[in-house]
């Protein structure tokens, strides 16, 4: 009867080193696959820790509003929010307006900054009296629950038009009474903050 071996090794393996002179020669451990992919694994590693540390969130309050001008063309966008999204808001902050019949992934957003935070409650009829015919749609602006303040975003130009994100968008005309997504900045957080 042969003798069987129990090896844990390969036959080709244990050949490979089978006399003392081939102790000195290189002996493959790892495929150089798994090298490039540790090495591209460790890389987004790193790069995923480089955001963490010095990437940016932004904070944003979402609004709806109404562009308006009595005469002349849009150069302001009007919004009723409630008091704890005021206490959010100062004088500056940037914002991103889209009119609702020009998709923003498409067309992209007006540049703004908040003009203006009212300091006193709107009612019904103090809307109706700021836009005269347009009052009794911009009523539907008013916040369902809790006190209601009007705020200005006051859009950007270049040259004789609005400033826009993307190029597509400067053909578009932005009527007053034009409804309009509004995204204010707020403030930005390190991303490694929200586990934190």
């Amino acid at each position: 009867m042969g003798q069987k071996t129990n090896s844990i090794f390969r036959k080709t393996a244990l050949e490979r080193i089978a006399t003392p002179e081939q102790l000195n020669e290189y002996i493959k451990i790892t495929n150089p696959r798994v090298w490039v992919l540790l090495v591209g694994l460790l890389a987004l590693l790193a790069g995923a820790g480089f955001w963490a540390l010095f990437g940016s969130i932004p904070e944003v309050a979402t609004v709806n509003g109404i562009a308006y001008s009595p005469a002349g063309p849009v150069r302001s966008i009007f919004a009723y929010v409630s008091m704890r999204t005021a206490r959010r808001l100062a004088v500056g902050m940037p914002a991103q307006v889209s009119p609702d019949y020009a998709p923003r992934d498409e067309y992209g957003f007006i540049s703004g900054r908040v003009a203006a935070i009212g300091q006193k409650r709107v009612s019904q009829s103090d809307v109706a009296a700021d836009f005269g015919e347009l009052g009794d749609y911009a009523k539907k602006l008013l916040p369902s629950q809790g006190i209601a303040v009007k705020i200005e975003i006051r859009l950007d130009t270049s040259g004789d038009g609005l400033l826009w994100s993307n190029p597509k968008g400067e053909a578009i005309q932005v009527p007053s009474g034009s409804d309009c997504a509004i995204r204010i900045i707020t403030g930005e957080r390190r991303p490694y903050q929200l586990f934190f």
